[in-house]
């Protein structure tokens, strides 16, 4: 299940949960909020600090937002490339929320 673009403010936060930037970029909530893809164009400064260039740059591995009035946080899970209506490249990052229960969570609680 997905839902519609949308642009909005996310921060993000490096291994050791310190503040690294925080950026209006379009995002998708998918599977009932269980992941999040973020569109950042493959020109943004912040790519580097996905992928650890320089190493000097920390990774933002974490990322929250405000997700209809409630915060949503998640960690990062994968990076795919695409490219937009204007044909710019752009890295779409997934993060695994943290906040919203999976069903193997789910299936868990129930089980123990």
């Amino acid at each position: 299940m997905s839902t519609a673009v949308d642009t909005r403010a996310h921060r993000f936060w490096n291994e050791d949960l310190a503040p690294t930037s925080t950026r209006d970029l379009p995002s998708t909530f998918r599977d009932d909020d269980a992941f999040l893809d973020i569109e950042v164009p493959a020109s943004d400064e912040m790519v580097d600090g996905v992928f650890g260039f320089p190493p000097a740059v920390s990774r933002v591995l974490n990322v929250t937002v405000d997700r209809d009035g409630a915060p949503w946080a998640g960690i990062f899970d994968q990076v795919s490339l695409m490219k937009d209506e204007a044909g710019t490249t752009v890295f779409v990052l997934t993060y695994r929320s943290t906040t919203v229960e999976t069903d193997v969570q789910k299936l868990l609680e129930v089980l123990s």
